[in-house]
């Protein structure tokens, strides 16, 4: 929206309320629009590591009961373009190359898809006290990471040649929440 500054207004006491409300209208919204993109455009909508608490509405991909059973590291068993949304909820921590499967998130989802993906905090104990975590993500990681200008596993040729858009990032109690779509 625009808005005239004019010394008269009241847009620097409203400015923070509007910050906020939409931030939340983004949390409580996006999954649900990114879900009916999904429908509308026919793609498939996916759950990685979903077996233990599936998404509603998504194929589950997983070691172990799940629609697709499957070890991630090796990559994910679905045609190129053919997710509209993808979901990883406490999963990348556990897989040893994390180029890779943000590559295979790339190559899986169709342009303009959306991934949620969600990790422990690195601030706290929650990403180092478990044993099964190899791979250390933090609030930079995708900014830094993947991001055109930053990307050094692009420049240096690590096999990562995807683009994606951070749509937000923020915090789910000690998690941190990214939300990112293939540019």
């Amino acid at each position: 929206y625009i808005y005239r500054i004019t010394g008269n207004n009241t847009w620097l006491q409203r400015n923070a309320d509007i910050q906020t409300k939409t931030q939340e209208l983004f949390v409580q919204y996006a999954w649900q629009l990114a879900m009916r993109d999904c429908e509308l455009r026919g793609l498939k909508a996916v759950d990685l590591g979903g077996a233990i608490d599936p998404r509603e509405g998504c194929i589950t991909l997983d070691t172990q009961d799940a629609d697709i059973v499957c070890d991630l590291n090796q990559g994910i068993p679905l045609a190129d373009n053919s997710v509209g949304l993808l979901n990883a909820s406490h999963v990348l921590e556990h897989l040893r190359d994390p180029i890779k499967i943000m590559s295979e998130i790339h190559r899986v989802l169709a342009p303009g898809g959306w991934a949620f993906i969600e990790v422990p905090s690195t601030d706290g104990r929650g990403a180092f006290q478990d044993p099964t975590h190899v791979n250390f993500i933090t609030e930079n990681t995708f900014t830094r990471y993947f991001d055109n200008q930053y990307c050094w596993a692009k420049k240096l040729g690590y096999g990562f040649n995807g683009s994606f858009q951070i749509e937000k990032q923020y915090w789910n109690e000690a998690n941190l929440v990214t939300v990112m779509r293939k540019v």
